[in-house]
């Protein structure tokens, strides 16, 4: 797991060639200017989902994984927790299904992460995560986030 701000996201183009091109593009972008749903940016190797909704409470949401893609979720406007634990220390609870590359897991955070607006996050198939949860607990914000899928 990564984060970051975006206006610093060249800092970490060392990681692999395709998280740089996703970092690259990420800084070059008017991220504003973004459609929700699916934007291009190389095939199915590297593209990116924009999302709007409000934040809600852990028991409303589940905790994902994947394997063939990382994922680098960051905040266009809003701000969320985002619950993070080691793939050692959570439970498949619903097999990977290998046409959406989605794993669903049971357990507990070990880490609880803020993510804000010109921030990012970068979750490896490690890294199962539980997102769009409140700050503050009882109040929901309105959040728009991207989350690239870079392909492995």
């Amino acid at each position: 797991m990564v984060i970051g701000t975006i206006k610093d996201a060249a800092r970490y183009e060392g990681l692999c060639p395709r998280i740089a091109e996703a970092l690259h593009w990420l800084q070059t972008t008017d991220v504003n200017a973004l459609q929700e749903g699916k934007n291009p940016i190389r095939d199915e190797e590297i593209f990116c989902n924009v999302n709007a909704y409000h934040t809600t409470v852990k028991e409303e949401r589940v905790w994902e994984g994947h394997r063939k893609y990382i994922d680098i979720h960051f905040m266009i406007k809003g701000e969320e927790i985002i619950a993070v634990s080691p793939i050692t220390a959570m439970k498949v609870k619903q097999d990977y299904n290998a046409e959406t590359d989605f794993i669903e897991f049971e357990g507990n955070a070990q880490q609880h992460i803020l993510l804000q607006e010109g921030m990012f996050l970068i979750a490896f198939p490690e890294d199962i995560h539980k997102t769009a949860l409140q700050v503050t607990a009882g109040t929901d914000c309105a959040v728009r986030k991207g989350i690239m899928k870079v392909f492995l």
